[in-house]
């Protein structure tokens, strides 16, 4: 069975206090800190995922920015919608604690489910993940922004491949189960529904729903 582990990327307005090894990077694509170029000259390796400050749309798009001076949570909302419109697979908006929890924009994207990726800033320094939310930008150090993510953060979320055989359904759901379960449990806080029962309940949950899944829905 495999773990899937976290991420962690930098994301810098200067592109020269970037770490050059890093696998993922993120650029502005427009607005007066665009630097694509820049960025991917610092960071060779790097894959590269565009942040839009003002409402860019388009398959070249990867996120959208929504704090003061930038998209309102209703601008946010609508570039979302326009981007699953054009059938964009990947798709995320970026807004800080405040906003997502206090200023309606977790509620107002809600009904987008795992269609979209939640990127939340809170400086705290604590690099863990909300459960709602897909990475975190957990400090400011300087020059850079520190951020944790998921591992498919900078992948879409695909409808699974129906299994062909027992065998493989088997080992895909209790693989699956370990992961969520595990990880649910080590890494991210408890969903309020599991929260009273402790974190081995939590872990049960996730391991047989993975397990149960793979085993018999597919």
């Amino acid at each position: 069975m495999s773990l899937t582990p976290l991420i962690s990327f930098q994301d810098a307005v200067t592109a020269s206090n970037l770490n050059p090894n890093q696998l993922y990077a993120v650029y502005y694509i427009d607005g007066i800190f665009a630097n694509r170029a820049r960025v991917a000259a610092r960071c060779p390796k790097a894959k590269l995922f565009g942040i839009t400050v003002s409402g860019r749309t388009g398959a070249d798009v990867f996120a959208c920015d929504c704090e003061p001076g930038d998209l309102s949570a209703a601008e946010a909302e609508a570039w979302v919608a326009q981007q699953v419109k054009l059938g964009v697979p990947l798709v995320c908006v970026y807004a800080s604690l405040d906003t997502w929890t206090q200023r309606g924009l977790l509620a107002v994207l809600a009904p987008y489910g795992h269609r979209i990726k939640r990127w939340v800033a809170d400086f705290n320094n604590i690099p863990a993940i909300p459960s709602w939310a897909d990475a975190d930008q957990f400090a400011d150090p300087g020059p850079v922004d520190l951020n944790v993510a998921l591992a498919n953060f900078f992948e879409p979320d695909l409808p699974p491949t129906p299994f062909t055989s027992f065998n493989e359904a088997f080992n895909a759901g209790f693989s699956r189960g370990f992961d969520v379960g595990y990880l649910r449990r080590r890494y991210r806080p408890l969903p309020p529904y599991v929260r009273p029962a402790g974190r081995r309940v939590a872990y049960n949950l996730g391991f047989n729903a993975g397990f149960v899944r793979g085993w018999v829905v597919r």
